[in-house]
């Protein structure tokens, strides 16, 4: 490395440090909720309120998980509610106008209130897309959009856990 690189990486790596600038990832892949006790505490005090249809089951299952791993508070601080909003687009149309491939894309807006004040304290939209292969077999092409669902709602969940991270960081 010669010198000039060197001085460059040395005053980028003293600015942003000074600046209150982290990694929101460590090498070791731990994240704000694992490294900050406080930021995993208040993820902890969150009820997430009941999501509508079964993919709003499964993402509400998921961020349970992944907000307070498996821990349901007694008095919760916050609560969570989360709106799905699901599309498909029907990609790659044949000769016989049936489609090859669909993309399926699902948004959340989510709101996160203070339960003591009952006032909206965060809220944010975060939108996940996967892609799926329509084949012959019906049961097929069902398997693989159910696929691309679970995979867009894993998504979504760490999304919206990364963004509360976020949020109760900077409080």
């Amino acid at each position: 490395m010669n010198l000039k690189t060197f001085f460059s990486t040395a005053c980028l790596v003293l600015t942003l440090t000074a600046c209150g600038f982290h990694p929101l990832y460590s090498k070791n892949g731990a994240t704000i909720a694992t490294t900050e006790p406080a930021v995993a505490e208040n993820l902890r005090q969150i009820k997430v309120l009941s999501i509508a249809d079964r993919a709003g089951q499964k993402l509400q299952w998921q961020l349970k998980n992944s907000l307070a791993q498996g821990y349901e508070p007694d008095r919760p601080l916050y609560q969570l509610a989360v709106g799905l909003d699901e599309s498909i687009g029907y990609l790659g149309i044949q000769q016989d106008a049936s489609s090859s491939y669909g993309k399926l894309s699902i948004t959340a807006t989510f709101t996160l209130t203070d339960t003591k004040t009952g006032k909206v304290v965060f809220e944010d939209k975060q939108k996940s897309t996967s892609g799926y292969t329509i084949v012959d077999s019906e049961y097929a092409s069902l398997k693989a959009e159910q696929d691309a669902r679970d995979k867009v709602l894993r998504q979504l969940s760490e999304q919206i856990t990364r963004r509360l991270a976020l949020f109760f960081n900077k409080k």
